[in-house]
């Protein structure tokens, strides 16, 4: 999380600290003003409703997914000299997303052929 995100949402619950009594109507006006999303503004609310703490949970996000090196030279070994299939294809066979293959394929230099020529 950004710096200026974690100074935000201290900011937020300071303010509702020191002015309990306001509604959240003039909270969400007063920081939709200073250019935060009213969205966000309501979610930082509700968090303080709800007495879970403004700070992010670590862990709370999606693990990273990081290629073996094995799985690198198993692609390099499908893809080098042959006719392939498509990224597509070669996500699907190997459990990765097409961009993810294209990068890979990229960073090892290799421009793979989908077609036969005739």
């Amino acid at each position: 999380m950004k710096v200026k995100e974690i100074e935000f949402r201290k900011l937020v619950s300071d303010f509702v600290a020191e002015n309990p009594a306001a509604p959240k109507k003039v909270v969400v006006k007063r920081f939709a003003d200073l250019g935060f999303s009213r969205r966000t503004i309501y979610s930082i609310l509700k968090r303080i409703e709800s007495n879970i703490g403004v700070e992010r949970k670590p862990g709370s996000g999606p693990k990273h997914r990081k290629l073996a090196q094995s799985l690198k030279t198993s692609i390099k070994r499908t893809t080098v000299g042959k006719v392939v299939p498509s990224n597509r294809e070669l996500g699907r066979k190997f459990g990765f997303h097409h961009t993810t293959i294209k990068k890979v394929l990229s960073k090892l230099e290799i421009n793979i052929k989908t077609r036969k020529i005739l």
